[in-house]
């Protein structure tokens, strides 16, 4: 005997969950890589993303996994999703991650002590209730203690 599928209940979606996903997905866009445009350079073999800030990041297309084993003229029905955050190719069944995507591909071609150094100015220039309460806790006992001096000043 085989078990019949049922159709869930539906529920009605309130005003205040449609707000928290808006919510969610803006955070999420502000956090991270997305790109409004893509685009393949034959002559170069290259994929091109433009970003939302009009910046291209130009990637080869051998460095990109799912799009290195394809030919050239796989590459003619390459597609970004309205969201821009999933580039397709629907005729080879590709569909790559663009934050992914770009966060590796950018990740490659950073030296390690530049995001290391990128990585230290973000985290440090982020405030906090813990970090300012730290701050005043810090000033009432004379704050940060002058560096050594050295010879050369």
């Amino acid at each position: 005997m085989t078990e019949q599928w049922t159709m869930p209940a539906r529920r009605r979606v309130t005003q205040k969950e449609i707000d928290r996903a808006v919510q969610a997905d803006a955070e999420i866009a502000r956090t991270e890589f997305r790109a409004v445009a893509v685009s393949y350079d034959e002559s170069a073999d290259r994929v091109n993303f433009s970003l939302p800030g009009g910046e291209v990041l130009a990637v080869p297309r051998a460095s990109i996994d799912g799009l290195s084993e394809l030919s050239p003229a796989d590459m003619h029905g390459l597609r970004l999703w309205p969201d821009g955050v999933l580039l397709e190719i629907p005729e080879r069944d590709v569909h790559l991650h663009v934050p992914r995507l770009l966060a590796r591909a950018i990740e490659v071609i950073t030296p390690p002590a530049v995001l290391t150094s990128i990585f230290g100015r973000v985290g440090g220039s982020v405030t906090s209730e813990k970090k300012r309460l730290a701050s005043i806790a810090n000033g009432k006992r004379g704050g940060r203690k002058p560096k050594p001096q050295t010879a050369l000043g």
